[in-house]
């Protein structure tokens, strides 16, 4: 009876594991990159906001072999892109990994950010398997064998005169790949400060109103898991 049991219990255990491979290999089958964490800090780098430094370190991880590149498309509403400030590296534990970026004019005033990597990212057949709370938390904390997995992503623009209008207003989306999670650091002038801000995620048109940390003139929002298409906008006005 016992051994019976047992087998049953083993019997469960490994139809368990055979179908959360298979729903992670489903699930990850159009998904050749995760996006496990975003660190943004926006700087509004003079007291009358025509100019804005908006720096990302990102934490990915790679769920296909032979990724050999990341695509981000960017677009100011009101302002300028300052092409010469647009930025991106890579670092990864396992090997030295560099990159270069390709710049391509978009419809409108969007620019195309193609980064292209020496080599493809690192990529192991568990590291999808890996609960992705788990590994999204902070990268430094994570064990070695799983950080040489990961590659650091960091990227730097400018814009001028984006912000210095009457309504401004900045907008994250995740367009290709979920979030797993997101920090966003707005720095303003200590002369000025805006009031009213207010942060919002908005997916298909339903708004909800998000938590904002204030610490001396940086305003800080964290986000748990931006869906694909799912934006976070951030609004104020000048005091």
């Amino acid at each position: 009876m016992t051994q019976s049991f047992a087998m049953r219990w083993l019997l469960a255990f490994l139809l368990f594991c055979g179908f959360y491979v298979v729903t992670l290999t489903f699930y990850n089958r159009n998904r050749p990159v995760t996006i496990l964490s975003a660190d943004i800090k926006a700087t509004l780098a003079n007291n009358e906001w025509s100019k804005t430094i908006v720096e990302g370190t990102f934490v990915l991880r790679a769920n296909h072999p032979n990724v050999t590149s990341y695509r981000t498309i960017h677009s100011p509403d009101y302002g300028t892109l300052v092409l010469d400030s647009m930025k991106a590296d890579v670092y990864c534990e396992a090997f030295p990994l560099t990159s270069e970026i390709e710049l391509n004019k978009m419809e409108g005033d969007g620019i195309e950010l193609l980064q292209l990597f020496n080599k493809p990212l690192p990529s192991m057949w568990y590291m999808p398997l890996i609960p992705n709370y788990f590994v999204s938390r902070n990268y430094d904390d994570l064990p070695h064998f799983l950080r040489k997995r990961l590659v650091k992503r960091r990227t730097s623009l400018s814009y001028l005169d984006e912000h210095n209008v009457d309504l401004p207003a900045m907008r994250f989306q995740a367009p290709n790949y979920n979030f797993m999670s997101m920090h966003i650091v707005l720095e303003f002038p200590i002369d000025a400060l805006p009031k009213s801000l207010k942060a919002r995620r908005e997916l298909n048109g339903a708004l909800t109103d998000m938590p904002i940390e204030v610490v001396q003139n940086l305003y800080h929002v964290r986000v748990n898991k931006l869906a694909k298409s799912e934006v976070v906008r951030i609004s104020w006005k000048r005091a």
